[in-house]
Order: C-alpha cells, then sequence, then structure tokens
C-alpha cells in the first residue's frame, strides 16, 4: 500500500493509496490505532519525531507520513471536517470506531502553534492517547452515568429529607398546640 521509507517506522503515504488509507480508518472491525503525521511547511519529514511516536502508540499502530498539504488535502476531503488531518507539523490519532460524524474529541489532533514538536509534544500525544483511548472513554462514560445517577439520587433524597422537616414541624406545632390547651 505504500513504500517503506527510513522515517522512523512511519510508511509514507501515497496518492494512490489515500483512499485506501480512509477506509482503513473507517473500518469498523479494526482494532489498532491509526496515526497519521505531516511535516512543518517546506520539510520532507513529519514534525513529531516518528520513533517517539511509535514508542507511545505501540507497535501495533498503524503509523502514516503524510508528506505534502495536497495529500492532507485530499486525505481530509474523504474524511470530512470532524476527523481531519491538519497540515503544517500536526498529527491526529484516530481510534477504531472513526466515522464520518464522530466526536472528533474522540480521536485527537495534536497541532502545535509555535511549530516545534519536540517532547512538549509527544508529552501531549502520549496523554492524549492515555485519555482518549477506548477503554478510557468506556471508564469515563461510566463514571460519567454514575455520577448522573448519584446526582438525581441525592436530588430525591434531598427532596424527601424537606418533606420529612415538614412533617416533623408540622408534628411538634401539632403536639406544642395540644400541650398549650
Amino acid at each position: 500500500m505504500t513504500a517503506e521509507l527510513d522515517l522512523g517506522g512511519c510508511q509514507l503515504l501515497a496518492r494512490a493509496h489515500v483512499k485506501a488509507v480512509v477506509g482503513e480508518i473507517r473500518d469498523l472491525g479494526r482494532e489498532y490505532p491509526i496515526v497519521a503525521l505531516t511535516a512543518r511547511p517546506g520539510e520532507h519529514c513529519p514534525a513529531m519525531p516518528a520513533p517517539g511516536v511509535r514508542a507511545i502508540v505501540g507497535a501495533d499502530a498503524a503509523l502514516y507520513f503524510v508528506p505534502t498539504p495536497a495529500l492532507v488535502h485530499k486525505l481530509d476531503v474523504l474524511l470530512g471536517p470532524r476527523l481531519r488531518l491538519a497540515p503544517g507539523g500536526a498529527a491526529r490519532l484516530w481510534w477504531p470506531g472513526a466515522v464520518r460524524g464522530s466526536d472528533p474529541a474522540d480521536h485527537p489532533s495534536i497541532f502545535d502553534p509555535d511549530g516545534v514538536y519536540g517532547e512538549p509534544m509527544l508529552a501531549v500525544l502520549a496523554e492524549r492517547f492515555a485519555a482518549t483511548r477506548p477503554v478510557t472513554r468506556q471508564r469515563v462514560s461510566f463514571l460519567e452515568r454514575q455520577l448522573d445517577e448519584s446526582r438525581e439520587q441525592a436530588r430525591r433524597l434531598e427532596m424527601e429529607l424537606g418533606q420529612a422537616v415538614l412533617r416533623a414541624r408540622a408534628a411538634e406545632t401539632a403536639l406544642f398546640e395540644r400541650d398549650s390547651s
């Protein structure tokens, strides 16, 4: 599909294979992450060091280098705006389940506005990789549901407590009136 160059384990994405890579990204049976890297303007290698990216995403991840803005644009047109890959040195991580309407936050984009792309951006990639991996997202969703249920239960208990206080005050008033007469 792609020619293997000395790009630190990255596969160079050729124009002829963009549609195939988009199909791979959207493959609902896929069980591994895909990461695409781009170059800074005027450069011909990934802005983020591919060996550092590989160390974060693991050996099973597909790692592509999209070398030109024209190829980035072709990829973006096919993927849609929610899953686009920004040019100029950015990286994009697509987890399994990426489809045209996916939440972009589930498939993070890493872009350094300063264009440095050194260790700090690898740290950002590592953080977003860990935070958005499907197992983590499922756990967060589960915890959010539990939190919502707990809040609803607390609201119900607060209402019951308020009603119990009103009943207690009414009973106290009735006792006071009975004792006064």
